[in-house]
């Protein structure tokens, strides 16, 4: 065996025998400790040959001694960080500012700061183009950044920052401007681009299923724009392309004037042709069974699917008040017992994202992240038992820009689209 050494990690390049080299001229030494160093070197390559004897098994001739195994990826995958993007300038980031302030005001929503400088629940601002009264926020590029509920006043400094009531809008992330790093690094994970994401699909499905709500909607225009490889309308039904009003990062705003949810593919055959083109064909579809009420629908695409290697990604809970037992009992349960002795489809559950300050006043009782936390966990248990695996989202979307408090944009989205090829690269 020749051992080498390349960044502090050994290299086995032949498992049948071992020679021990140096560098004469790193190693110049005198004669009276030649046969000192003879000695170290040569038990060094005894204990390296008895080693490798013993755990031959775990090598593979020419392969670096870092072993890298993915033994739960939708763990790895949900367990990381966000980590601003490298080379960054400040342009981009009053670039990406001027983004966010423009698609809110797309889909109806005034500006959220006051002049005076409250803040807050209490403070609510009248949104009719956008329909609900928002809290109102303070400016993350301003001197007082961070709103102090329990004065309802923007400030700067740890009183007014550091607080449990207290927001900084300052450490709110754009997505789009940092990377998601997940903690463990015993695993890659892979940021594939159109073709290899539609190569990796369409060698293992047949078809590919987005069952659920709005936030589910963004996840299918996510995955739309990978597959064709167009960021600029790829998720734009045919009939619609040339409606400019809803191309770019628009096409992750729902409703507003422009209802540019309507105008949105929800099969391959709606797209443009660049979908996975000359790749095998694979099946792909939203569905968009938003409620406990759909259940029949998806209990139908799922018969459609029995003995077809389809996978089936399912999220729903906001129109149900994140009832997670009634989710259980009136959903999932009927669907699972269609799938419980069948080998395919399979089916992934999505959890739901977390909710962004600005989330409208009305719903932050029945929606609020204290709830949305219980009805995943709950969901997540359940799911478990009966081995189905789950996607949690919410890590990577807390504490993460929402232009409404509920919905994402292309930063989150595209994330999760990427994710979902890794989780079927390595699943099937």
């Amino acid at each position: 065996m020749e051992l080498t050494q390349e960044e502090g990690y050994f290299t086995f390049l032949d498992t049948r025998d071992v020679v021990v080299c140096y560098d004469s001229q790193k190693f110049k030494v005198g004669r009276r400790y030649k046969s000192l160093v003879v000695t170290i070197l040569g038990a060094l390559a005894l204990i390296v040959f008895h080693y490798t004897k013993n755990n031959e098994a775990n090598f593979r001739q020419n392969t670096v001694y870092r072993v890298k195994q993915c033994t739960n990826i939708l763990e790895i995958l949900r367990s990381g960080k966000w980590r601003e993007k490298q080379g960054l300038t400040d342009k981009d980031k009053q670039t990406r500012y001027r983004m966010d302030l423009s698609l809110r005001e797309f889909r109806g929503i005034p500006v959220l700061t006051r002049t005076d400088l409250q803040c807050g629940t209490g403070f609510p601002v009248s949104a009719p183009k956008f329909g609900q009264s928002l809290p109102a926020e303070c400016d993350r590029a301003g001197i007082k950044p961070c709103c102090n509920e329990n004065i309802g006043l923007c400030g700067s400094g740890p009183e007014n920052c550091k607080c449990s009531k207290c927001t900084d809008f300052q450490t709110v992330i754009s997505a789009e401007l940092f990377d998601w790093v997940p903690l463990n690094k015993t695993c890659e994970i892979k940021t594939h681009e159109s073709r290899d994401a539609c190569e990796i699909v369409s060698s293992r499905l047949t078809n590919l299923i987005i069952v659920g709500d709005s936030l589910m909607r963004h996840f299918s225009n996510a995955l739309l724009l990978l597959f064709t490889g167009d960021f600029t309308s790829g998720a734009q039904a045919r009939a619609s392309a040339a409606t400019t009003d809803c191309s770019g990062e628009r096409q992750f705003v729902d409703s507003g004037r422009s209802m540019c949810h309507e105008k949105l593919a929800r099969t391959r055959e709606d797209t443009n042709k660049e979908f996975c083109k000359d790749l095998p064909y694979f099946g792909y579809k939203f569905n968009e069974s938003y409620s406990i009420n759909h259940a029949g629908k998806v209990m139908e695409l799922v018969r459609d699917n029995l003995g077809r290697r389809s996978l089936i990604v399912i999220g729903i809970g906001l129109h149900d008040g994140l009832s997670a037992q009634r989710t259980i009992n009136n959903f999932l349960e009927p669907i699972l017992q269609l799938v419980e002795d069948a080998d395919w489809p399979k089916i992934l559950w999505v959890t739901t994202h977390a909710q962004g300050f600005v989330k409208p006043l009305e719903f932050r009782r029945k929606q609020g992240n204290h709830r949305v936390l219980a009805f995943n966990e709950k969901i997540h248990r359940y799911l478990t038992k009966r081995n189905i695996p789950v996607f949690d989202v919410y890590p990577m979307t807390s504490g993460v820009y929402s232009y409404d408090g509920t919905h994402y944009g292309i930063g989150v989205n595209l994330l999760k689209a990427r994710m979902l090829v890794n989780y079927i690269e390595d699943t099937f």
